[in-house]
């Protein structure tokens, strides 16, 4: 499975449905928006190639994301904290 690491900034987007009623007392129903940080289990396909992932969500979305990329910035991340310590 693919690190959370991986999946931080990326955000899975849906829509809650409330139900209401209107000014005749009628049911009707008004559509939230929902989002939230991208878990792990909110993947359902992966493909591992040697430089990026390809990731499909619950949620419809696909993406791309490019390892070397991600991992120079945490290793960047991680010289300067330690140079501030």
């Amino acid at each position: 499975m693919i690190d959370k690491v991986y999946l931080e900034g990326l955000k899975w987007k849906s829509v809650k449905a409330k139900e209401i009623k209107d000014e005749n007392g009628e049911k009707k129903f008004v559509y939230e928006p929902v989002e939230r940080n991208l878990e792990t289990q909110d993947i359902i396909a992966m493909k591992d190639y040697s430089n990026h992932y390809v990731i499909v969500t619950s949620d419809g979305r696909k993406y791309n994301i490019n390892k070397l990329k991600l991992e120079q910035g945490i290793r960047l991340k991680k010289e300067v904290t330690n140079a501030l310590s």
